[in-house]
């Protein structure tokens, strides 16, 4: 996510909004550390779901995120 907002001449504090899916709950504090790690002090709009499966069954998260130049 970070490459991305830097090819665009953007930082964390762009995204305005995230949602993510876990297909785990025991992955939320996990989830919970990294993404203190990414947004620090910054505190975009955020929606967490718990689903049964991704697009790739590796996959164990999935995140989106909408940022503002």
């Amino acid at each position: 996510m970070q490459a991305v907002l830097t090819a665009n001449g953007m930082t964390v504090e762009n995204i305005v909004k995230t949602t993510a899916f876990l297909i785990d709950r025991e992955l939320l504090p996990a989830y919970r550390k990294a993404r203190a790690a990414m947004f620090g002090s910054h505190a975009p709009a955020s929606t967490l779901l718990i689903v049964a499966g991704l697009a790739d069954p590796h996959w164990v998260i999935e995140i989106e995120a909408e940022a503002v130049a």
